[in-house]
């Protein structure tokens, strides 16, 4: 229930209310007149019906006063409930982001593990083609008629090479 919802049900005119406005001006302009009689009827009569006037409105004024206090306290418990029903619906919402967010989290880490190995990947593949253009622009022997062995130094190159491009091979698999 929304708190404008709970003003505007104290704001409501009742037919209740309209006798209760009407009897309160009729007992006002009664006391006026009271009051504004003239000195020659008996003092003490006119004493005794101002008093009971003044004590007739101060026991109208705090049952007034008191039905405002139980709307108050009315108004009040509503509007604990109200607030208590919208934390609840935002603490409930919120551990909701919070599953939602810890889901997008994970998807991003795949992501970029993802985004990692396709870097590598791309990486090693350009180490791969610079040593192929390396060795497609080694000139070729010219053929002779005895073969000259080649220096130990480049076999071993050509060796390590090939075993980097078979490890290479086998980690992408």
């Amino acid at each position: 229930m929304d708190t404008k919802e709970l003003l505007q049900r104290s704001s409501i005119r009742t037919m209740k209310k309209d006798l209760k406005k009407l009897r309160e001006g009729d007992v006002v302009r009664e006391s006026q007149k009271i009051i504004n009689q003239p000195s020659t009827s008996n003092n003490a009569e006119a004493e005794k019906q101002k008093n009971f006037l003044f004590q007739k409105q101060q026991g109208e004024l705090k049952n007034q006063l008191q039905s405002a206090i139980k709307e108050k306290e009315i108004l009040a418990r509503e509007i604990k409930k109200a607030e208590l029903t919208r934390q609840q619906v935002s603490s409930a919402t919120l551990s909701e982001r919070e599953k939602k967010d810890e889901a997008l989290r994970g998807l991003v880490q795949k992501q970029q593990g993802v985004i990692a190995q396709e870097v590598t990947a791309k990486t090693n593949i350009a180490q791969v083609k610079a040593s192929l253009e390396k060795i497609a622009t080694v000139p070729k022997p010219l053929p002779q008629s005895t073969p000259t062995p080649l220096p130990p130094n480049e076999n071993e190159q050509r060796k390590k090479f090939m075993a980097d491009v078979e490890a290479w091979a086998n980690s992408n698999k």
